[in-house]
């Protein structure tokens, strides 16, 4: 690495190389004698291989020594350094390449992953394990206060997302391959690993993209953090830099915010919302919001239009204490989502609002605030705002080669501000729970009636089942090809009604005149039995609509001996 940088720069680069003392530290003699020569020379850029502790510990002493030089952190991290050294970006600018992908955006297909495994917690510690699968037993549990969002935590995330991607890759290429003797099948791997070629053809992971070439493994282009004065996280460069076969071409930034005011007209049969927002837009001197596609806006059917409606409210020319390059449009428009309604009534969705270039030769990529910038109340009809993340990918977009016989692929990013909310299910209790609970009340105080009306008996169960089955048809339903909450609810109403009723009519027949003692265990039964059943159907079917729910049970079950572990003939 440092022969080629010291060939690409017409050997004017120096590399000096520290004494290693087993824990990371410098050596104060070695380190000074460098200050020294770097305070002489004024180099144009200080390339630090060494990790954020020793590294931050140089860079102060560095200060101090009055040098002033652009720093890029090969080892170590940005955020790290600068809180270690509190010293601020006018002090040091510093640069390095985003691990993690853009700042404040996670991989959507893994996010996606991690929504669709709700009882999967997907937190986990950030520390090196060293001592083998014994010692995975005694590793201290993560924090229980930890957020998924968390940035150690995408950080451990994504370091295990990573390996779970090169194992799959090889997985993938062992299982088209023919033979099981080990040397035929290590050929047999590397020749279909090598079939995964940059620009021809790509492998899809959880992290992200990846192809080969005889530089890199990943598909995704190396994108470049700094930390810009005034700025408290590190953020991508203005212009990046994408591999266009054997050139290079630069990417804008898009510095871009998303103010939402209100969403309203949430429609779970047509998988459609409407939103008003803010979108403000910085850098990208070149990029016009035409060159933007809302990917999931709603089309007319009658013209093909998307329903979407901007208003600019301040423009390049119109200066402000907020800067020239400042340009804030006021959106309203309608669009997609895709439900799982699985626990409705008492669901969450997530509603997106997705970006792409216009263009796909026009590339740009976007860098949003902070999350904690991101986080403000809006208006949402029926639903309360639980969570708000910013996600990104990349459409695949395969097209003919420069022989017809040959295929090419273009990587097209895409973005998408993420709001995940609660709907609210106050009126679901009012026009369903509590009228089914009456109707259940009133079949079950029936049983009580004196046996010599066991007709009367038998009509107001009946009626009750009616009562309930009419009650279903006139609520308002959602179409999903799976059975929701609301009508297991009811299913168990059906079925809780229908035994009643069963066993009253078998209390009612002739052949009970000689068998008594059947006749009070259908009694009991309709009194202590079903009663019980139609209880702990129920808590079951609320417990799933609540992941938290869902774990206290589980845990209650695990206490009292019984463990969902597959491995043990059980399984949850």
């Amino acid at each position: 690495y440092a022969e080629q940088l010291n060939q690409a720069s017409g050997n004017r680069f120096q590399n000096f190389w520290f004494p290693d003392k087993g824990d990371f530290s410098l050596d104060p003699e070695v380190q000074q004698s460098i200050i020294e020569q770097l305070k002489e020379r004024q180099p144009e850029i200080l390339f630090l291989s060494i990790y954020s502790g020793p590294g931050a510990r140089f860079l102060k002493e560095l200060h101090e020594a009055g040098v002033k030089v652009p720093v890029f952190v090969v080892l170590g991290r940005i955020r790290t350094i600068q809180n270690l050294i509190k010293l601020s970006p006018a002090d040091f600018e510093l640069y390095a390449l985003a691990r993690e992908g853009v700042p404040g955006v996670f991989n959507e297909r893994l996010r996606t992953r991690i929504w669709e495994t709700p009882r999967q917690r997907w937190i986990f510690n950030d520390s090196l394990n060293l001592g083998g699968d014994e010692s995975c037993k005694n590793k201290t549990p993560p924090d229980q206060n930890t957020r998924i969002d968390d940035r150690v935590n995408q950080r451990s995330v994504g370091r295990g997302i990573q390996y779970s991607d090169m194992l799959s890759l090889i997985a993938d290429a062992a299982l088209k391959s023919t033979s099981t003797e080990v040397d035929t099948l290590r050929k047999q791997i590397r020749f279909h690993l090598s079939t995964v070629a940059a620009g021809e053809q790509i492998y899809r992971g959880w992290w992200q993209d990846w192809s080969f070439s005889r530089s890199r493994g990943s598909s995704q282009d190396n994108l470049l953090l700094h930390s810009p004065d005034k700025v408290r996280l590190p953020t991508l460069v203005p212009e990046q830099f994408r591999r266009a076969q054997a050139h290079w071409r630069g990417v804008p930034v898009i510095y871009i915010g998303v103010d939402l005011e209100r969403l309203f007209g949430i429609d779970s049969n047509d998988n459609v919302f409407q939103a008003e927002f803010y979108l403000s837009l910085r850098g990208g001197e070149d990029v016009k919001l035409e060159d933007i596609e809302f990917t999931n806006a709603v089309h007319a059917q009658s013209s093909n239009e998307k329903l979407i409606n901007i208003r600019q409210i301040k423009g390049r020319e119109v200066a402000s204490d907020l800067g020239d390059d400042l340009r804030l449009y006021k959106v309203s428009g309608t669009f997609r989502f895709d439900p799982d309604l699985r626990n409705y009534p008492f669901d969450k969705q997530r509603f997106s609002i997705s970006f792409q270039p216009a263009d796909a030769s026009k590339p740009f990529l976007i860098q949003p605030q902070p999350r904690e910038l991101r986080t403000k109340f809006f208006e949402a009809e029926g639903w309360r705002p639980i969570s708000h993340h910013v996600g990104a990918d990349q459409d695949i977009i395969s097209v003919v080669g420069q022989h017809v016989s040959e295929q090419s692929i273009i990587p097209l990013y895409k973005f998408n501000y993420t709001w995940t909310l609660y709907r609210f299910s106050t009126d679901f209790y009012l026009r369903v729970i509590v009228p089914l609970i009456v109707i259940l009340l009133v079949t079950y105080l029936s049983v009580f009636i004196s046996e010599s009306r066991l007709e009367s008996v038998v009509a107001i169960q009946v009626t009750a089942l009616l009562s309930s089955i009419a009650l279903y048809l006139a609520i308002p339903k959602v179409e999903f090809e799976h059975p929701t909450i609301s009508d297991q609810v009811f299913v168990v109403t059906y079925i809780a009604i229908f035994l009643m009723l069963g066993f009253s009519i078998l209390r009612s027949g002739n052949f009970l005149g000689s068998r008594p003692r059947l006749g009070r265990f259908f009694k009991l039964s309709q009194i202590v039995l079903l009663p019980t059943l139609i209880v702990v159907m129920v808590g079951l079917i609320f417990a799933q609509s609540s992941d938290a729910a869902y774990d206290q049970v589980l845990d209650f079950w695990k206490r009292v001996g019984w463990t969902a572990d597959a491995g043990e003939g059980g399984g949850a």
